[in-house]
Parts: structure tokens; C-alpha cells; sequence
């Protein structure tokens, strides 16, 4: 079993991986994962790990890897896709996880991955299993509170589907604008990369992944379309696997 440990800015989330299958997940607050981690590894059979860590949370890291052989990603990691950003040090770690898991869900194809969190990004993968890079936007959650906190008297809304083309009060001209605004954003960016790259496949993940896929309207039968909140474990699950040798033989890569 493989131990796949993914820190956010919110949330810990961890996955048991056995091979290239998720068989348990759980999610932890920053002070509880600790507390948690004897009990869970009293009741699974890990035998390595591997820890993204985008937050910044101290010590993640090194007390996994008292339990375990346990390999840090960094920018150096070795990773079974060739880098074309142009500033590989400053790329998201979550970026690149969620590239190389779209590529082992859909290899030999061009990719665009949508990540929809607190921030979304918009990445390309192309058929050579490449990672070229991609744009960055405010997140749903983040447009909401920008309007109430740049603003005298808007309030702060939350995601809703009950969106429409004409908001008739503050509160609907918001949702609309914000939500509207998202979607129309995504959907011509999916329109552009297939006009460009016949039969791409586009994946949705982040938190708001489920809520895109249902409500983005893909209407080339051409395009491929996969939604899978785990894309950034399944990805680090890879990256995990493509350096098992040098896990066996200690060298960890920590930078």
C-alpha cells in the first residue's frame, strides 16, 4: 500500500493507494492530522509515502517519514513528463501533480486540466507528454469575497446553481456575475484548445469540479471529458511509483 499525503492551505488530505487504486481516503484539519497519524498507521499496511506540501505546514514531511520511506516532492523530483514552464521553481506543486495524473488517466493526448479551488488554473498537456503551462485566475470563492471586501455595501454570496441570464436584484446580479463570468471563462477556453486540438480531452477537478462538469455546456462529441476531485493524488501516486527505486536505495530527493 502506498501512502499519498497532499497538504493544502485548508485541509490535509490523504489517500491509500494499493497499486494504482484509491482504497481508503480521509480528510484532516491541520491539528487534527497529527493527533490521527498513530491510529492510521496502527490499522494500514503502508509501505511507502509520498507528501506534497503547498501550504507551508512545518513537519508534515519529517514525521511521516518516521513511519515510513517517504519521498518529498519538490520542483526537483524526477517526474514521468517532460517540463516546458519556463520558470519550473515557481509552478504550483499541485499543478504539476494534477498534469502528470491527467496524463496517466489519458496518455498520447493533448490535456487541458481545470483545476477549480481557491485559485483556477487552466493547464495544457500536449500529446507528447508535456507539460507547457497555462493560466491562473481567482477561484469562485475568492470573486465572491472580493466584491464584499472591495466594496462598501455588496454582500458576500456563496456558489449557487440558481443562476440566470439577468440578475433582477443585488444578490442574483452577483451570483450571476461571478458564476456566469467562471463559466463563460472555461467554456471558451475549452472552445479555443479544441478548435486548436481536435479530440482534446478536458478534465475537471478542485473543489468545484462536480459543479463545472454538470453545468459547462461541451458541445463538440470530440471532446473527452473526465471529472475526478483525486487527479492530484493519482498524480503523485505516479510520481511516487516513478521513483521507487530511488526510495528503496534512500535517496529522497529532498531539496
Amino acid at each position: 500500500m502506498q501512502l499519498i499525503v497532499d497538504v493544502g492551505n485548508s485541509y490535509i488530505k490523504i489517500f491509500v493507494f494499493d497499486d494504482a487504486t484509491i482504497t481508503v481516503s480521509y480528510r484532516y484539519t491541520h491539528t487534527d492530522f497529527f493527533d490521527a497519524l498513530p491510529h492510521f498507521f496502527s490499522t494500514h499496511s503502508i509501505s511507502c509515502a509520498i507528501v506534497s506540501n503547498v501550504s507551508g505546514i512545518q513537519n508534515v514531511y519529517q514525521t511521516i517519514r518516521t513511519y515510513v520511506p517517504t519521498l518529498e516532492f519538490s520542483h526537483r523530483t524526477p517526474i514521468p513528463l517532460a517540463n516546458n514552464y519556463a520558470t519550473p521553481h515557481t509552478l504550483g506543486l499541485d499543478r504539476i501533480a494534477a498534469a502528470v495524473g491527467a496524463e496517466t488517466v489519458q496518455p498520447h493526448c493533448h490535456k487541458l486540466i481545470i483545476d477549480a479551488g481557491t485559485a483556477i488554473t487552466i493547464d495544457y498537456v500536449s500529446d507528447c507528454a508535456a507539460f507547457e503551462g497555462g493560466n491562473i485566475s481567482p477561484g469562485i470563492e475568492a470573486r465572491f469575497r472580493a466584491l464584499h471586501d472591495y466594496t462598501g455595501k455588496l454582500p458576500k454570496l456563496n456558489l449557487t446553481e440558481k443562476i440566470s441570464l439577468i440578475g433582477k436584484t443585488t444578490e442574483e446580479a452577483i451570483q450571476n456575475g461571478v458564476i456566469q463570468g467562471v463559466l463563460y471563462e472555461i467554456q471558451t477556453y475549452i472552445q479555443i484548445y479544441a478548435e486548436k486540438f481536435p479530440s482534446i480531452s478536458v478534465f475537471f477537478t478542485g473543489g468545484n469540479a462536480d459543479f463545472l462538469e454538470k453545468t459547462i455546456q461541451i458541445f463538440d462529441a470530440n471532446i473527452r471529458k473526465h471529472t475526478s476531485t483525486a487527479l492530484i493524488a493519482q498524480g503523485l501516486q505516479r510520481i511516487l511509483a516513478y521513483n521507487q527505486d530511488s526510495i528503496a536505495h534512500n535517496c529522497l530527493y529532498v531539496f
